[in-house]
């Protein structure tokens, strides 16, 4: 009976150990392959970790729920998450409809990391995840114990990179990320047979990373055309106007200059850290210069 006991307790703190460590768990056996435009991805999932949202995903994807749904929300270095079945684009039927139940939230030990799915869910409703879920793109422990973790990307983070790489609207990619087919795989073994996509790059059409830029183009003009004009004019009246007004004019070319350039620099500050803190500081010494034009002696 003592020997019993020991080698429970043995098995808890492995068990413990092995959870605290963020060793990945068990495995199923089945994989799970969603066909996209850049490739394939390959889910294999937690049966320990989380066994409802096992159950529920894998009867989803047989069933075909997640055929033509879309990846629509997009940030680099956190998430792409999956938009959910409602929104796909062929509609679904009654009896995929019906498989759209809550499942009720499954908080394990696995952190939320690189890779991992992560179910969705309303924003204070833990237990009303259905079918939109995450794959993480990068670490993220604020999501841990409110979201559940229930599978992992094994194979095509290429795939995922090339994903990632489509333009976004905010987080909105602007090219259709749409999941073409989606299959249950009964073993790892049976992969081999399927000849998976590999990587493939997206083509993205000129117009969608191009369209900020184009339509921007005619407020800059605009804003170029008033910096010559208010040039011109302090320029010409040099000798006719009071000092105060020239200042005023010269004031005016410098506020649309730093406006336009914040305008074409906002976009790069994003993704440069360096960048963004030097248009910060831009701002700032553009409102210290405003405030000695203020209420003049």
């Amino acid at each position: 009976m003592i020997r019993r006991a020991g080698l429970a307790i043995a098995l808890v703190l492995a068990t413990v150990a092995a959870a605290a460590s963020g060793e990945t768990p068990r495995k199923s056996s089945e994989r799970v392959v969603f066909n996209t435009p850049a490739g394939d991805l390959v889910f294999v999932l937690y049966p320990d970790v989380a066994p409802r949202h096992v159950r529920h995903f894998l009867n989803l994807v047989a069933e075909g729920v997640y055929d033509s749904t879309r990846f629509g929300r997009l940030e680099p270095g956190f998430v792409l998450q999956l938009f959910t079945a409602e929104d796909r684009r062929i509609p679904l039927t009654a009896q995929q409809r019906a498989l759209l139940i809550p499942v009720k939230a499954e908080f394990g030990s696995v952190p939320h990391r690189r890779g991992v799915l992560s179910m969705a869910h309303l924003d204070n409703d833990p237990d009303s995840g259905c079918s939109s879920f995450s794959i993480l793109l990068g670490p993220a422990p604020h999501l841990d114990g409110k979201y559940t973790v229930f599978g992992e990307l094994e194979r095509g983070l290429d795939v995922l990179d090339e994903l990632c790489k489509v333009p976004v609207d905010g987080n909105r990619p602007k090219a259709t990320l749409e999941v073409r087919k989606a299959v249950v795989v009964a073993s790892a073994a049976d992969l081999d047979g399927m000849h998976l996509v590999a990587a493939t790059p997206l083509a993205v059409p000129a117009e969608l990373t191009s369209s900020a830029s184009s339509a921007s183009a005619p407020a800059l003009a605009g804003g170029l055309a008033l910096i010559v004009a208010c040039g011109v004019a302090a320029f010409a009246l040099a000798n006719r106007l009071p000092a105060r007004i020239q200042t005023s004019l010269v004031l005016i070319m410098v506020l649309v200059g730093a406006f336009f350039l914040l305008v074409l620099l906002t976009p790069a500050a994003q993704t440069s850290s360096l960048l963004a803190v030097a248009v910060f500081a831009g701002m700032l010494g553009t409102f210290k210069m405003m405030s000695r034009f203020e209420n003049p002696a």
